[in-house]
Order: C-alpha cells, then structure tokens, then sequence
C-alpha cells in the first residue's frame, strides 16, 4: 500500500471514529422507542433480554470507540486494529436485527414500527458509516437479515409485501452507500495528490534557485574581480567563467528534459538500436579517462551472442549510459573498477553496473533517483555533478518502457541495473 493510500485509509478511519456516536446514540433510541411500542403485546422477558442486549452491545461499542480515539491520537491508526473495530459493529447490528425476529407474530402496525426502525437504523448508518464500508456492511446486514427472515416466515401478504419492499430498499442503501464511499475517497485522494504536488513544486523551485545560486555567485565574483581588477581578464579567469556556464547550460538542459518528461513530451525516437554496440562505442570513449583517473572498466555478455536490439532512441540511451559511466568516474575511489555485465532475460536486457567503494547509505537509496539528491551535497558540486542526472536516467528509461533500481554492488559500490524490452521477443 502507497502511502497516498495510507493516508486516506486513516482518514475515512477518522471519520468513521469521529461519526461513531450517532449510531449507538440511534441504535439506543430506536430501541426504547421498539420496547415501548411493544410492551403490551410482547413477552416481557423476551423484550426485556433483548433490549438489554443492545444496551450492552451499544456500550461495549461505546468503550471499543474510545479506546480507539485513544489509540489513534497517541499511536496512529492500525490497519489490522481499524478492520478488526470495523467489524464490531456486527454486534450491535446483530443485536438490533434479533429485534426483528419479535415481530415474526406481531400486527401489521407493529410490524411497520419495527420496519420503519430498521429502515432509519441503517439511512444513518449510511450518512454515518459509508466513509468505513465494512463497519457499514458489518451493521446493517445483521440489522436487515433477521427483520426480512421474520415477516418471510409469516407468509402472509403483509409479510410478503414487506419483505420485497425491505430488501429492495437495502439494496439501494448499499448502493448509495458504496456511491458515498467512493466520492468521498476520490476527494480525499484527489486533496493528497493536490497537497503533494504542491510540495513537490515548492521543492523543485527551492531546489532550482539553490542549485542556480551557486553557479551565478561564482560567476557574478570573477565578473566582478575582473571589473575591481584584482584578477586579469586572462586565459585561467575565463575559464573559471567558461566552467561556471557550461555548468548552468548544463542544468538548465537537464531541467528543461526532466520538466518535458514530466509533461509527458519527452521526445523519444523508436527506431531499432543495438544496446551492446552502443555501449560498445561508450566504453571506448571513457576508457581513456578511467585509465587516467586510476579505474579499471571492464564488461562481460551472457550470452556471449546475446540479443540487444532495443526499440528506442539512440541518443537518448546513449545520455542514459554516459550519465552511469559519468557518475563511476566521479565518486568511485582511485584503483577501484566499474564492471558491466549484460544479462539476456525472456524477452528483456539487462545491464547492470557495478563500481567499487565508497558504498550508498542503504537508507539513501530509495532517493538515489529524486531530483536533486545527493549522498554527499559537497562532494557532489565539487566534481561537477548537478544532482539530476540519474532522476533524467529514470524518466529516459520509463519513457523507453523499461526500469532502473539502485542496489549494493557485491563489488563493495553500487549496482545499477537497467531492464529494457527487446526488440528480437517482441517484434
């Protein structure tokens, strides 16, 4: 369950706690209304235990639901508690139908009395109760069933007529019911992903104008060293400038691509790719580099002969898999290795990547692909990382109808792994 789900399961749990009065106050009212009603031409006894019986059954749900507000401000809400209180309310329905069974031999006055209390019991529970289906359904079937069992069993026209009328009557409260249960949902699931979408826009924009600060402080510094002239306009102080504005042309290139994919418009061309022969051609290019930053690279094909032809865009993959080779030789430590390993799958190609030390945090790498993340924010900037390179990974590959996951490598690093549908399976 998501944690959108979580939070509108504990709300309709909190309005069912928060209604949870009205139907015992109810259930407590109809029933001395019945007894009153009853008293002349109903056994005493009988009335008397059964009216005892709902009172109890009303206060026991009374003492359930305050033990539960208690439970629920000081430690949250239970799922497995919550359905197990839900399902009380089968007692006092229970209890309420028993009711139901007095009029098996009763006039038809008294009987549309007790109709009539059966047919209010279960509209409140409606208005009260629909928010908890179960707590609903847990109610008002033990409420109706007994009553409709009992003027079955007259077998008289009355009885009959009754009987029809009641159970399409229930019928349509159960489908109210359900429609209330629904609308309401739907609005609170509309309100979370209204609230968290404001908050995700409130990150972004705070997140945007911190990463743009840095950048612009360095550059609006040498602009203004030169200006002071403390520093000459030479070739080491424009390349401090050039530096500083590929980076924003970089950032602002990598947020215009993650903004397109949000919108659902990032461009991805479909044509016939060779996942292996392009990762062929960026091994090649960053071998020299890893060479020279101390880091070994190596790959391997299982199947040697697999099959890696991707419906796809080439360029697009392409800035995936550099991003990966990138991120390697900026944080992996000198003498370690980067390892890529091509695994064939029953109609899939897996890639997966795997560096040496330093490791991720475990409880980082559910957030390895948000935006703007970073494991170590300083170290990060320092070697020229925008913190949106893998969050571009995973919405590149999404759009391709593949997946990427962040796991420990065995290597002592991290292990990326890229799962893509090939095209040799699916044409």
């Amino acid at each position: 369950m998501t944690s959108a789900e979580d939070r509108v399961a504990a709300e309709l749990f909190g309005r069912l706690l928060a209604n949870s009065a009205i139907p015992i106050a109810g259930v407590v009212l109809g029933t001395t209304l019945i007894g009153a009603t009853y008293w002349p031409s109903v056994n005493h006894r009988l009335l008397l235990a059964w009216m005892g019986l709902v009172f109890c059954a009303a206060a026991l749900r009374a003492l359930l639901t305050l033990r539960m507000r208690r439970q629920a401000e000081s430690h949250g809400i239970d799922p497995a508690g919550a359905a197990r209180y839900a399902w009380t309310f089968a007692i006092s329905g229970l209890a309420w139908g028993l009711g139901g069974l007095l009029t098996a031999k009763a006039d038809p006055m008294s009987m549309v009395v007790t109709v009539t209390g059966c047919q209010a019991m279960v509209m409140g529970a409606v208005s009260t109760l629909s928010a908890f289906m179960p707590a609903f359904l847990a109610f008002s079937v033990p409420a109706m069933v007994p009553m409709l069992t009992a003027l079955a069993a007259r077998g008289d026209v009355p009885g009959i007529v009754l009987t029809v009328y009641n159970a399409i009557f229930f019928l349509l409260m159960i489908g109210i019911a359900l429609n209330s249960h629904r609308s309401l949902r739907r609005s609170l699931i509309l309100a979370i992903e209204k609230e968290r979408m404001e908050c995700s826009l409130r990150q972004w924009m705070a997140d945007t104008s911190h990463e743009l600060r840095t950048p612009l402080t360095v550059l609006r510094a040498q602009v203004e060293a030169v200006q002071d002239g403390i520093h000459a306009a030479d070739a080491k102080s424009l390349g401090v400038l050039h530096r500083e504005a590929m980076t924003l042309t970089r950032l602002v290139d990598d947020l215009h691509t993650l903004a397109r994919s949000d919108i659902g418009q990032l461009e991805c061309r479909r044509d016939p790719v060779d996942l292996l022969d392009l990762l062929d051609d960026i091994a090649s290019a960053f071998r020299g580099r890893y060479a020279a930053a101390g880091l070994g690279l190596e790959w391997q094909k299982n199947p040697p002969d697999i099959p890696a032809l991707v419906s796809g865009d080439a360029s697009r993959l392409q800035q995936v898999l550099s991003n990966l080779f990138e991120n390697t030789l900026r944080y992996t430590d000198p003498g370690g290795r980067l390892r890529v390993h091509a695994v064939a799958g029953v109609g899939t190609i897996t890639l997966q990547f795997d560096d040496t030390a330093p490791a991720v945090p475990p409880a980082a790498l559910p957030r390895l692909f948000d935006r703007f993340f970073r494991v170590d924010p300083s170290r990060s900037r320092e070697r020229g990382g925008t913190g949106v390179g893998l969050a571009i990974c995973r919405s590149i590959v999404a759009a391709h109808d593949g997946q990427i996951t962040a796991e420990p490598s065995p290597l002592g690093g991290l292990r990326i792994s890229i799962v893509l549908p090939c095209l040799s399976h699916t044409a």
